[in-house]
Formats: C-alpha cells, structure tokens, sequence
C-alpha cells in the first residue's frame, strides 16, 4: 500500500509548512508475512549499541558481545530485502552510544569507552562506507540521546564521569 509521512515544525512560534517525508514505499513482502519476522544480527548478539535508521536501512553500531566487550562492528540490515550486512567498523570500540541519522550521514556519540564516559563524535558516511571523526562533544557523556532536528543535531542528558545523571541539552549544527 501507499505510504506517506509527513510532519512540519515550529520556529519562532511560526508553524512551517507540512512537508512529505516519504511517499511511494510499501510494506516489504516479508514484514507482511504472517511470521513477521527478520533475520537475526550475524553475531551472537549485543546491547548498549547505538542504532539509526538510514532510508530502509537500519544501522546497528557498537555495543557490548554477551563477553562484555566493547565492540566497534557496524551492521547494515536492508529492510526490503531482509538481510544483513558487514560494513567498515566505527574507529572506536564503544557501548552506552547513541546514534542518528541526518541528510544521509549517520552520527555517533561514542557514550562509553573503555568503561568510561566518552566525548567521541563521528559521522559515518552510508553510500562512502567511510567513517569520519568530528569535534569531539563538549563533555564526556555516556548513556544519552542524540537526536537529528530540522536544523541539526542536539546530544540530551546522559551520566557525566562522575556517573551522575545529567539534564544538559547540547546542539552540533553538522
């Protein structure tokens, strides 16, 4: 069937004008299966990874293995075609990350690393396979959200290396 998406924004008390995000795809055949069931990651598994959607992929990056050992593996899963894929690792192993996808490009705030809050930054480039280190976050932050908003990124909360939770809101303007 059709779908469409659509949302808009407010600036200044201004609402935007709606916008169409996606129009035209369909469900995948398999997903409308009865068994609604994807094939499983190519590893034995993990958590604390950073995730992002990239069109009708979704990226699976970091974490730790059932070992709890960071990783840096990056997994490619194509939604349309129900399968996974091995792409160039992230140049830092890392768990507790998070990650968001904006115009095409995939950013990654490293959250732990070496067990320890991280201030890593990176942006992984989908259509290059190629990863790219950018400014470091302004404080070493583990276990937040990184969020792509109309007008860049903002990195939320998180624990600070003193373990403590934290209500700050930074913005990264890619």
């Amino acid at each position: 069937t059709l779908q469409e998406i659509y949302d808009r924004f407010m600036r200044n008390g201004v609402w935007h004008p709606w916008r169409c995000l996606t129009l035209g795809a369909s469900i995948p055949t398999w997903l409308g299966a009865a068994n609604q069931s994807a094939t499983d990651i190519p590893d034995k598994g993990r958590y604390y990874h950073a995730s992002a959607t990239n069109y009708k992929d979704i990226y699976v990056i970091g974490g730790y293995n059932r070992d709890n050992v960071a990783m840096s593996t990056n997994y490619c899963y194509s939604t349309t075609g129900n399968s996974w894929s091995t792409k160039t690792a992230c140049p830092t192993a890392f768990a507790k990350g998070s990650a968001d996808s904006y115009n095409g490009k995939i950013y990654v705030a490293c959250g732990e690393v070496s067990y320890n809050p991280s201030n890593k930054f990176y942006l992984y480039d989908p259509s290059a396979n190629t990863w790219t280190a950018k400014a470091n976050l302004t404080a070493a932050l583990s276990s937040g959200t990184l969020s792509s908003t109309y007008s860049g990124l903002v990195f939320i909360g998180g624990n600070n290396t003193s373990w403590a939770a934290v209500k700050t809101v930074y913005s990264y303007d890619p």
